[in-house]
């Protein structure tokens, strides 16, 4: 009788978790409606809010050797490039500007939208404006730039380089940097939209450098 109620609990089990969501157990591959697949470690999947936070904490915002000033817009290029699998300087192409607060524009023309209720969720895309340098501190290039980042899967906001707490929170004076957006990837819009048509060939892009001198 014992047994038969352990099986009939992991039969169970396995009904819901094949139901609607897809869970990855160990470090099984698993394939996304989209036709792309990636790797996880006992985290739920949700395709490409999951895949953009995992390519923030795996570092996919440091900059190639031949890009070494910290252009935190040019990072999260890369952060989203890694995680949709696609190519660099196409995704470039498509998100465009050379300033972080240009993202506010760019980024719902490349399939991302709005959502002030998502700021700390993995995958999700902060963006920040400058307000000017404030009397007594030293000018910042953000202070006329913005700024831009990333949540990881780990809580973290990565750009070019992690921190623990968004900018907003830690920058001193505070209201230096004002928040003013959190954009989260529209499943249809990334996959019917422009970046749909990028090549699926991260890799190469990043190791030539593809892009150098666009933020």
């Amino acid at each position: 009788m014992k047994k038969f109620r352990v099986m009939l609990f992991l039969i169970l089990g396995l009904t819901i978790i094949r139901g609607s969501d897809v869970f990855a157990m160990g470090a099984k591959e698993v394939q996304f409606e989209d036709g792309t697949s990636s790797s996880w470690r006992g985290v739920r999947l949700n395709s490409y809010m999951d895949r953009l936070a995992s390519a923030a904490s795996g570092g996919a915002g440091r900059l190639v050797p031949s890009e070494t000033s910290p252009y935190c817009y040019k990072a999260v290029k890369q952060i989203i490039a890694k995680g949709l699998g696609k190519d660099l300087e196409c995704v470039r192409g498509i998100i465009t500007g050379g300033k972080a607060i240009d993202a506010v524009t760019s980024l719902p023309q490349a399939g991302f939208v709005m959502d002030m209720t998502k700021c700390r969720t993995p995958g999700a895309i902060r963006v920040y404006k400058g307000v000017g340098t404030p009397a007594g501190f030293k000018r910042q290039s953000g202070d006329t730039a913005g700024h831009i980042e990333v949540v990881g899967e780990d809580g973290w906001m990565h750009s070019f380089y992690n921190s623990p707490v968004p900018l907003d929170e830690s920058i001193r004076p505070p209201g230096r940097r004002p928040l003013v957006g959190c954009y989260v990837a529209d499943p249809e819009k990334i996959s019917t939209g422009p970046i749909s048509k990028c090549p699926d060939n991260y890799g190469s892009a990043l190791k030539s450098g593809s892009g150098s001198g666009m933020q």
